[in-house]
């Protein structure tokens, strides 16, 4: 009994402390939270994203102190080093080499890190860490938008558009738009916990979302109710029928993401909404003309929009923009048509690698979905694909290489619609 605890014991602590280094990621990896509410700032980073660079060296030891590596020796892995590398190696060719070195060593950071999690918790664990974290975050926004309706409760351009704790109303709607996806995947599963709390999640995600005027995660929530029971119904097909599947799904994302500058203004105007989407439209036919002009190797690591290309923008259209607010033509601007070849592989394998059966559907199943839904929903008019310091870039490889680890079968079970 006595060696049984000793046993135990090691293994207890090291989870918790997993799951306080990875509520804390998550916690900073949301957004840029304001300096008016944490006046303090780095080296042109913000607090949280000082304190995350910090998480992601902490967990880097504590994986090579654990010398546990089975996430690590994974083809998953492996395909990740590879997009890294090749990130850091366009740093040769981009117009900040400095910057983008930095940046290029953060993504090795953040990969070893996700490993670390991706060793010590189950998604189970995983799910319930990101569920309270970004609980914690909304309602800490929410609150400070209430106290602080001319600040967090307001955006710059967007009246009355809130903002919470963050630098911009679309950073709360995708912590917004996270919870959810989180609250969505506990309630799916049977095991799931606080069943009461993840309904009132899901009402104060939508409130959230109306408050900070952001449509796109607003439709995002909307859509995840339906797309999200239809991918696991794909789940019961067999491997070679996903395969085509996951065929069919790129050729559509294709498609649409190449129609985009013609049904985004449609839709806007739907919605009596500026038909520019706030710029967006110029932006993405700006981004699009220079991609062309560097296709295989792109611009390299901040290697576009530095101070050169948000010139010429700036002239035409009075505003400098960070990113082209998509997240496939911004991995193509940096790193080219290799670099995006690299990541639709590294999507690919993720995709195939949603464990599925007739009967029964995995908690894993089930955030591996919602995590594809979630890529896609939060990259065709924002940008959040391939960041060391964005939460769904995290959360992607978490679940990829937990993917590899052995799940427990017992308590996961989907619930159907009949219980």
């Amino acid at each position: 009994m006595t060696s049984q605890i000793h046993d135990i014991t090691p293994k207890q602590k090291g989870r918790r402390v997993a799951s306080v280094v990875f509520f804390s990621i998550i916690f900073c990896s949301v957004g840029r939270i304001s300096p008016e509410f944490i006046p303090i700032e780095v080296g042109g980073l913000v607090a949280n994203q000082v304190i995350l660079v910090l998480l992601f060296i902490v967990a880097t030891v504590l994986l090579l102190l654990g010398k546990r590596f089975e996430s690590i020796s994974t083809p998953f892995f492996f395909l990740v080093l590879c997009l890294c590398a090749w990130a850091s190696l366009s740093s040769v060719w981009s117009l900040a080499p400095t910057t983008a070195l930095t940046k290029s060593f953060s993504y090795f950071l953040v990969l070893t890190s996700a490993a670390y999690v991706a060793q010590h918790l189950s998604v189970a664990e995983i799910m319930s860490v990101g569920f309270w974290a970004t609980l914690t975050i909304v309602l800490l926004s929410a609150v400070l938008a209430i106290a602080l309706p001319d600040s967090a409760g307001s955006t710059l351009f967007h009246d009355g558009a809130w903002r919470g704790l963050f630098m911009q109303k679309n950073v709360l709607a995708r912590a917004a738009f996270l919870l959810a996806a989180f609250a969505m995947v506990l309630l799916f599963s049977k095991d799931g916990k606080h069943r009461i709390t993840c309904y009132l999640a899901l009402i104060l995600a939508v409130f959230i979302t109306i408050r900070s005027q952001s449509v796109t995660a607003f439709i995002g929530i909307i859509a995840m109710f339906v797309v999200l029971p239809v991918m696991l119904k794909f789940l019961s097909l067999s491997r070679q029928w996903r395969y085509l599947f996951f065929a069919v799904i790129i050729g559509i994302l294709s498609i649409f993401w190449l129609d985009m500058l013609l049904l985004l203004p449609e839709l806007a105007i739907m919605l009596d909404r500026d038909p520019s989407l706030t710029g967006r439209v110029p932006l993405l036919d700006f981004a699009l003309y220079h991609m062309r002009l560097s296709p295989v190797l792109g611009y390299g690591l901040e290697g576009f929009f530095s101070e050169y290309y948000a010139e010429p923008f700036f002239s035409m259209y009075g505003w400098a923009p960070e990113h082209a607010h998509n997240g496939l033509i911004d991995l193509a601007l940096e790193l080219g048509a290799v670099g995006l070849s690299l990541f639709l592989m590294v999507f690919g394998l993720f995709f195939i690698r949603i464990p599925a059966s007739a009967e029964r559907l995995s908690v894993i199943s089930v955030a591996m979905c919602a995590c594809v839904f979630v890529i896609f929903a939060q990259n065709v008019t924002e940008s959040n694909l391939f960041r060391p310091t964005n939460m769904i870039w995290i959360l992607f490889l978490v679940l990829g290489l937990r993917s590899y680890v052995e799940e427990p079968i017992i308590g996961v079970r989907v619930v159907s619609r009949h219980g």
